[in-house]
């Protein structure tokens, strides 16, 4: 359960880079090799501190109560404790100038949509939220059954 947890906050970071820097400039960040270990690794880098000390009391082991099937609400649970720590992360990297992700954001001009709505919002919960309202007006969904002519325009 906490892997699951783990592969949807990588999606959040990725959205979080793409707000940011990345957006329609995918190949060219890729080509950089900006999202290496060390990129997730500054986010990361507060989950599982214990786990990475003794991994018999990691989160991620079998026996931890996270690794044991259950339902959606803690699996929810998981998510939201594990995206908290993400969010601190974030936070700290985008008020400091001289962070290796601002750097990022001005190596390749990014607008800094993210990280500017982070930094004016007083709460997590308000923040995820307005990245959620702000990724569905930046990025424009093809549906599943879009020509191809349409998918060519938006992509």
């Amino acid at each position: 359960m906490v892997t699951s947890a783990l592969i949807a906050l990588l999606g959040d970071i990725y959205r979080l880079a793409l707000l940011d820097f990345a957006l329609n400039r995918e190949s060219e960040v890729i080509a950089a090799e900006v999202f290496g270990a060390d990129y997730f690794a500054v986010f990361l880098r507060s989950i599982d501190v214990a786990g990475r000390q003794k991994p018999q009391d990691s989160l991620f082991s079998r026996n931890s109560a996270w690794a044991i099937g259950g339902s959606g609400a803690l699996e929810k649970r998981i998510y939201v404790a594990l995206r908290s720590e993400v969010y601190k992360a974030y936070r700290a990297m985008v008020a400091s100038p001289d962070s290796s992700y601002r750097k990022t954001i001005r190596r390749f001009n990014g607008s800094g949509l993210a990280s500017s709505l982070a930094q004016k919002t007083a709460t997590e919960d308000l923040f995820w939220g307005q990245i959620e309202d702000l990724w569905m007006r930046t990025f424009k969904p093809v549906p599943p059954s879009a020509p191809a002519a349409v998918v060519a325009e938006t992509g």
